[in-house]
């Protein structure tokens, strides 16, 4: 018959030929933990009665994390002229951080009811290629629908006009 232990290092629970209900056992001290004698120890016990109380070779006694440590007058003087870099020792760094707001998406509630264009011009060209291309590049919102074309030019240019009204109304705005 196998188990699975929680534990490699913790020994197998005493077998009982009384069925599964005598396996394992009943309370935490009937699982004795193993340690290896070399191991360095991790803390302490402040209290002298407390430690020749415990049996020092199957204990460990726990110690939190030590405190971080404090800056010296002339780092908290060189901090507080920017604030630049997060300091978790600095009170106004403290203040000043708050959680990052989730970037949800709008919802439908609050969808526009005008239509926004939002356009600029970009030159691009190949690796291999001096000359630039114009072209000119937009996004229709709320729909989020893109448009490109080439131009001859920034400015005035019939035929990118023409292509960016045929865009509009393709996508159905009417205003």
């Amino acid at each position: 018959m196998s188990h699975s232990w929680l534990c490699p290092l913790r020994p197998p629970p005493p077998h009982h030929e009384g069925g599964a209900a005598g396996i394992g056992w009943d309370n935490i001290e009937d699982a004795d933990v193993m340690r290896d004698p070399e191991a360095q120890v991790i803390g302490h016990a402040e209290d002298i009665e407390e430690a020749s109380a415990m049996d020092e070779s199957s204990t460990q006694i726990p110690v939190g994390k030590p405190e971080p440590a404090q800056p010296t007058k002339a780092e908290k003087a060189r901090h507080d002229l920017t604030h630049i870099t997060y300091r978790s020792w600095c009170p106004h760094c403290l203040m000043g951080r708050r959680p990052s707001a989730q970037h949800r998406s709008q919802s439908s509630a609050n969808a526009r009811s005008t239509p926004l264009f939002c356009a600029d011009y970009a030159f691009v060209r190949e690796a291999q290629d001096e000359e630039l291309a114009t072209c000119f590049i937009g996004r229709l919102y709320p729909s989020r629908a893109l448009f490109a074309t080439v131009c001859d030019a920034k400015g005035h240019d019939e035929p990118a006009i023409r292509r960016l009204s045929t865009f509009l109304k393709e996508t159905g705005v009417s205003k």
